[in-house]
């Protein structure tokens, strides 16, 4: 029986999460397309004690959008992580000590493991970045999870388009179901996973994740030499790590920079028994659609997400104060810009949105070019009489010619103006011809 919906987070991660409960109340989405009989607990364990006031907000929207038709119970967990036990560090060229690059998730797997045990045979551990896409989702889990036969892993390959690690490359990715309430799966994670994670990142490998080192272990077991601990241990539990297509694992570096513009309705037409994406593009792009029609995104499935790549950077005659950039008035020698990755292809249209802050009402000239060496083309500048405080601009543009990115650029016209930049995002929608 599947127990609950596990979602190991934190509290940055608190939009997407609501932006999930947007989708989960659209019936295009919806986790049952009739209230079941038996429904699991959704369980959401954040790393630490900070997290509680996104878990009042998050415990407060279930209730608004009436989720409690699917799911028995919301409970918010918060586990004890801080400091470099929390840590989660991307750049390898950082020296980091014996707990390494991942330590946080992989601190936060391991204690989820052992805490979870009471919610039932079988979790499903899903992250804030997947995301259903088609309704009914929760009760085909429910139906695969009570098959005859019992397993201790069911999950994704990788299924995009980068490369992985040759010892790795054929890992079930973290968001899983896990047989939580097995005896037998807590004695390998106990005996067998945890410690051989800890080793392999204290002797070997800093950059090991927890769902990659299984996978790492046993691409190196040899069974024609004796005294190989790993083959007999590979032998009792092979039968019980299951790959399957219910979940996709999508959201390696190049999933994310350039996502394919027709992947959900690819995945829609031909992948019948896919029902969840683990997709940051496809999060991302989530989070930003309508309230009003929270899945026409989604099941229409023709843009992709662009996003900052970079932080902003300003032109060199650009002076800062604190978070406002300081332009003065000249659109040509004092700009601030940020690359939005992904490649533009021939015919895509770019929906560039900023949030900014103004300290004094002024007006600005924002324009959305290409990034690159190509050619040069974009929108002509268009120019917003902006009030102090919060503004949202929209400019976009219909690119005539590829190029390797695009990139949205702002300066003042008529004197100058302090400038802080929130939050830049894209929507990249393809010619469907």
């Amino acid at each position: 029986m599947l127990g609950a919906i596990v979602v190991p987070c934190n509290a940055s991660e608190k939009e997407q999460i609501l932006a999930n409960f947007r989708l989960w109340s659209d019936p295009l989405l919806s986790p049952f397309n009739a209230e079941p009989e038996q429904k699991p607990k959704l369980v959401f364990v954040f790393n630490n004690d900070s997290a509680r006031d996104a878990a009042r907000e998050i415990e407060a929207a279930f209730k608004e959008r009436r989720l409690g038709r699917y799911f028995l119970s919301i409970d918010s967990w918060f586990l004890d992580l801080t400091g470099k036990a929390d840590a989660y560090i991307r750049d390898y060229t950082i020296e980091v000590d014996e707990n390494g690059y991942k330590a946080g998730p992989n601190n936060q797997f391991f204690k989820i493991m052992r805490i979870a045990r009471d919610l039932g045979r079988y979790i499903f551990l899903m992250e804030s970045d997947c995301i259903p896409i088609r309704s009914d989702w929760l009760r085909r889990l429910s139906e695969i999870v009570a098959g005859p036969e019992k397993f201790f892993i069911l999950g994704s390959a990788y299924r995009g388009k980068d490369t992985l690690g040759r010892q790795y490359n054929r890992h079930i990715n973290g968001n899983a179901v896990y047989a939580v309430g097995d005896p037998a799966f807590q004695n390998f994670v106990e005996t067998f996973w945890e410690p051989e994670l800890r080793r392999i990142v204290r002797d070997i490998d800093r950059r090991i994740a927890y769902d990659c080192v299984l996978d790492l272990l046993f691409s190196s077991m040899q069974s024609n030499s004796e005294g190989d601990d790993l083959w007999p241990t590979w032998q009792a539990n092979a039968h019980r790590f299951r790959y399957s297509t219910y979940i996709q694992n999508i959201s390696a570096r190049k999933d994310v920079n350039d996502p394919p513009a027709n992947l959900i309705k690819y995945i829609l037409a031909n992948e019948p028994e896919t029902y969840v994406v683990h997709s940051q593009a496809v999060a991302k792009a989530a989070s930003l659609s309508s309230c009003a029609d929270p899945g026409s995104w989604l099941i229409g499935g023709a843009e992709s997400l662009m996003e900052a790549v970079s932080e902003l950077w300003p032109s060199p005659k650009v002076k800062k104060e604190g978070e406002f950039y300081l332009l003065n008035g000249n659109p040509g020698d004092s700009y601030v810009a940020s690359i939005l990755g992904g490649r533009v292809h021939k015919g895509a249209e770019v929906i560039a949105s900023i949030k900014l802050v103004l300290r004094e009402s002024a007006r600005l000239a924002v324009s959305l070019n290409r990034q690159g060496t190509t050619s040069f083309e974009g929108s002509t500048p268009m120019i917003v009489d902006c009030c102090s405080g919060p503004n949202e601009i929209s400019v976009r543009h219909t690119f005539r010619a590829p190029h390797a990115a695009a990139r949205v650029q702002i300066a003042s016209v008529d004197g100058p103006a302090f400038v802080a930049v929130n939050n830049f995002y894209a929507r990249r929608k393809e010619r469907s011809d």
